[in-house]
């Protein structure tokens, strides 16, 4: 018998050996039986006929379909939801300061006598002419041996004539400066001119007491 490319496994041998097993038992079985029966009968020639041939095909092993692994479903993951945008809250702006009105300054109003007196030229007694009296030097300055300078402004119009005396800048003595008052009051002068034109003025008169 010719067995094509079949290859036999453990199973099929065992098969084989008992169908082959069998076989022989049963031939075994039927010789016995005819061989010691008592009562022999004589079998007609066609009861031995041929020997069955038997026919033995072997069964190509079973192959086991591999068990295709369970493919998983792919569970479609749900999309994440996108955050929610913040909603936007209502912003309270502070309400707008009312506008602050600058306060004006108060308007400095200047006395008239400063602003002529700003205007009025201060000139050196040396620039002007006129007659001048030396003034007297008191005799309790003098036992004291009191000394200084006193400044003294006086101010002339046009005409020359005296409107105004001031102590300007006194000595450290009362004396002193009461003589040099009194002395400026003799005084006249000549109007001061500029540009050939008589004008007010401030004339800045310095006395000096000293004794010698």
């Amino acid at each position: 018998m010719i067995v094509d490319n079949i290859f036999l496994n453990d199973g099929n041998k065992s098969r084989l050996i008992l169908a082959i097993g069998a076989a022989l038992l049963l031939h075994s079985a039927v010789f016995v039986y005819f061989s010691f029966s008592p009562h022999q009968k004589i079998m007609p020639a066609d009861v031995f006929s041929t020997a069955t041939n038997i026919s033995i095909s072997f069964v190509s092993p079973i192959t086991a379909k591999p068990v295709e692994p369970v493919q998983k479903k792919k569970v479609a993951k749900a999309p994440k939801p996108a955050p929610a945008e913040p909603q936007s809250l209502n912003k309270i702006e502070p309400a707008a300061a009312p506008p602050v009105r600058a306060t004006p300054e108060p308007e400095i109003i200047t006395p008239p006598e400063l602003i002529t007196a700003q205007a009025i030229p201060v000139i050196s007694d040396r620039t002007i002419t006129g007659h001048r009296v030396a003034p007297e030097y008191p005799d309790l300055a003098l036992k004291m041996r009191q000394e200084g300078v006193v400044l003294i402004h006086v101010l002339i119009d046009e005409e020359g004539m005296r409107q105004d005396i001031k102590l300007h800048a006194p000595s450290q003595f009362a004396l002193l400066n009461q003589a040099a008052i009194k002395a400026v009051k003799k005084w006249s002068f000549d109007p001061y001119m500029i540009n050939g034109r008589a004008t007010q003025s401030w004339v800045e008169i310095p006395i000096e007491f000293k004794i010698q």
